[in-house]
């Protein structure tokens, strides 16, 4: 972006699209070990609100001038928003191979239960200041 526009701001736009969007786009890849193309892409709807969203907010700071002002950002041409989007492809099409190719491995720790409960089981018994000084009043316990 940068180098195209020949600005500091320019750059800034072209990596906050690319790194904005892969984000959104990385959700719907990290729902499961699973391939994406089986879980479906539109099945999850809170997901797919969560995403539209995040798309609608991201418009409003890439193509609104007063806030991509407030930004620092600038209008690129077209073909680094579509360079953009493309960038941001690349993790979901990297992380589909590896999920073909079997690499990816399910952890039995994933399928604990992540309620309230279940993290405080995991954390009842760390007690990160034991038999240490007391950060604060510098005794020792």
């Amino acid at each position: 972006g940068g180098q195209v526009t020949g600005t500091i701001e320019g750059g800034r736009t072209m990596a906050f699209l690319v790194l904005a969007f892969t984000q959104i786009f990385h959700a719907y890849n990290m729902r499961s070990h699973k391939s994406l193309f089986k879980t479906g892409f539109f099945t999850n709807k809170y997901l797919n609100l969560a995403s539209l969203v995040s798309v609608a907010l991201m418009c409003l700071v890439l193509f609104i001038p007063p806030v991509a002002t407030v930004f620092g950002l600038i209008r690129l041409p077209l073909n680094l928003y579509v360079l953009g989007f493309g960038l941001a492809i690349v993790p979901v099409i990297l992380l589909e191979i590896v999920k073909a190719f079997g690499l990816i491995k399910h952890h039995k720790w994933l399928d604990m239960s992540w309620s309230w409960g279940g993290v405080a089981d995991l954390t009842s018994s760390f007690q990160p200041n034991e038999g240490k000084d007391d950060l604060q009043t510098g005794e020792n316990k």
